[in-house]
């Protein structure tokens, strides 16, 4: 299969989703099925993602969701949190970036997105705020909390372990913090000038968890079932914190959906009714291609020929690094870039004249920082299908992230690794 081949099926892809009507589910997966008719992947190979822990995380998040709002749990925290963030939207979306910093830091990007989705719901139905805005401020303050410590993230330990494997030294536990920060101090007043300038959409969306009950009255004081649900969540937070051997996140995830519907607090025709499966085909059509275009070497090839013309100041190369990076990652898994990347990239570090860690690092914050398609991160596709932004909407406000991301690297590089 020729590169062009593969470029052509990316890029129709691309015009169905942006210019057409067609739901994203079904183009994602029509863009699964194109792969395998053209030979480039096999049956079992695309299909896994339909069955993977992600899915399984997003919907068993889905079957809880609903549950807190079916008992009012839901509408209840929301109206609570109102109290302490206010109602106006600065006010939330800082709160909602701060908490997702902090949670981030402990628990893995992608557990923390779907596990406290409910709650950024419930704090939008309650406040009447934008849906799209503040999930999207919470998915981008994610991608900061994961570089406060090295075990973040995945792909930090990714490129500390093959930093480690070809140089002998990795990162240390908080020697990425400095970026966290600066990445902090220039997203806020980004995500600020988007939702004020409207590059940001501020359409207000209910998502299916929330359908035909965001109106409700909000219950006064805390029932049995309220309690309950709020305890299952509680409950599947903590599990997920501890990070217990043997019981990993999907497997926590779909246990507290199970009790969610064990014990009353939705029923099983209302949970499934809530599930948005337009977004979970979407994910795993998504998630399938990119492990396709990873499998044919197609960014591999395009990062060595793109390096082999790099020359000029450590600055600018560690500049070009990055761009190279977030250009590599919009069509593969973040780690898997990571990990595909620096083994390539480091070995021109004495040639180029530039310090190891300056390297890795535009590779490592690069991988992770834009999103301009569906499959740049793993909370790139849930984000844009929730929140019904057109791929242009994403693209868009993507781009003013990348910006903020890249003034933070290369304050990063120039301060602390050059």
């Amino acid at each position: 299969m020729s590169q062009a081949t593969i470029c052509g099926l990316i890029a129709l892809g691309a015009i169905v989703m942006m210019f057409t009507k067609i739901p994203r589910g079904a183009t994602a997966t029509l863009a699964v099925i194109l792969m395998i008719l053209a030979g480039i992947t096999d049956y079992s190979t695309a299909f896994k993602q339909y069955s993977s822990s992600t899915i399984a995380i997003m919907l068993s998040m889905m079957i809880v969701g609903a549950a807190l709002f079916e008992t009012g749990m839901a509408t209840y925290m929301g109206k609570f949190l109102l109290k302490i963030t206010g109602t106006r939207e600065t006010g939330i979306l800082l709160a909602s970036m701060a908490f997702a910093t902090f949670v981030s830091a402990f628990v893995s990007a992608t557990g923390a997105y779907y596990l406290f989705l409910p709650i950024i719901v419930a704090i939008t139905v309650a406040s009447g705020i934008s849906f799209q805005r503040t999930l999207y401020a919470y998915m981008t303050a994610l991608m900061i909390g994961q570089y406060i410590t090295l075990v973040g993230g995945t792909g930090n330990l990714t490129s500390n372990s093959m930093l480690t494997e070809l140089t002998g030294e990795g990162w240390g536990f908080f020697e990425l913090l400095p970026y966290a920060c600066l990445f902090a101090l220039t997203l806020v007043p980004g995500i600020l000038f988007m939702a004020r300038k409207n590059i940001l959409p501020g359409r207000q969306v209910i998502p299916a968890m929330a359908a035909d009950v965001a109106d409700k009255e909000v219950p006064e004081k805390i029932s049995p079932k309220m309690a309950l649900s709020g305890g299952i969540l509680l409950g599947a937070m903590l599990l997920m914190a501890l990070d217990i051997a043997g019981l990993d996140m999907h497997v926590i995830a779909i246990l507290a959906a199970l009790g969610c519907v064990i014990t009353g607090c939705v029923d099983y025709k209302t949970a499934l009714a809530k599930v948005d499966f337009n977004a979970l085909f979407m994910v795993a059509g998504m998630t399938a291609v990119a492990k396709c275009i990873q499998s044919v070497g197609l960014m591999d090839q395009l990062m060595s020929s793109a390096l082999g013309s790099v020359a000029g100041s450590p600055f600018l190369i560690c500049a070009a690094v990055y761009l190279l990076s977030c250009a590599g990652t919009q069509f593969m898994n973040n780690s898997a870039w990571v990990a595909v990347a620096t083994p390539i990239v480091l070995p021109l570090a004495g040639p180029l004249n530039v310090p190891v860690k300056a390297l890795a690092g535009m590779v490592l914050v690069g991988s992770s920082s834009a999103m301009l398609t569906p499959m740049s991160t793993s909370l790139a596709a849930p984000t844009m299908e929730l929140a019904e932004m057109t791929q242009g909407e994403f693209s868009r406000c993507g781009l003013v992230t990348l910006v903020c991301s890249m003034c933070g690297a290369l304050l990063w590089a120039a301060v602390f690794l050059i």
